[in-house]
């Protein structure tokens, strides 16, 4: 039972460090879209390149929040599965699946968008908006499925505390 309550409690620790890093995805891209609208009217070299350092900033925050989120669900996926039985442990892996395969497209979108000053403006803002608005999607994918599992996971805790 010991080691059951350290793997909950390292998962619910987890989802703390994910919170934070949903917090900062939001944050990078809310950034891009307000540098974006305050360039608006200067459009020079100086502005794009720093729009073009955004845009990869952006590119390796949401990596880094893919690469931090599949180490997650891997660690739940292998280490949980005992506890949370089959039927369980299949719904949460195939939202895991679900949240990365919308990670997946805001990369991708990202990787489509380039700002290299080929594009005009409001292909700029389009370009930005859809990728503020796929992230802001997925922030709010891996916020519902965190809190459904800390729900659950807390709930494994009690339990557990109690049969100590």
């Amino acid at each position: 039972m010991g080691t059951d309550l350290i793997t909950i409690e390292s998962v619910l620790l987890e989802h703390t460090a994910i919170k934070y890093c949903t917090e900062a995805l939001r944050k990078a891209v809310a950034e891009q879209a307000t540098f974006l609208l305050e360039s608006e009217d200067h459009w020079d070299n100086a502005h794009l390149k720093q729009l073009k350092d955004n845009h990869i900033s952006l590119v390796y925050s949401i990596q880094a929040f893919h690469d931090k989120l599949e180490r997650h669900c891997f660690h739940e996926e292998t280490d949980l599965l005992p506890l949370l039985g089959k039927l369980v442990a299949d719904v949460n892996m195939i939202e895991h699946q679900e949240i990365m395969n919308q990670i997946k497209r805001a990369h991708d979108l990202l990787n489509e968008a380039e700002l290299l000053g080929d594009l005009k403006p409001y292909e700029l803002m389009a370009a930005t908006y859809n990728v503020e608005r796929t992230v802001e999607s997925v922030c709010n994918l891996v916020e519902s499925h965190e809190a459904g599992e800390t729900n659950l996971f807390s709930q494994m805790r009690r339990s557990l505390l109690k049969i100590d």
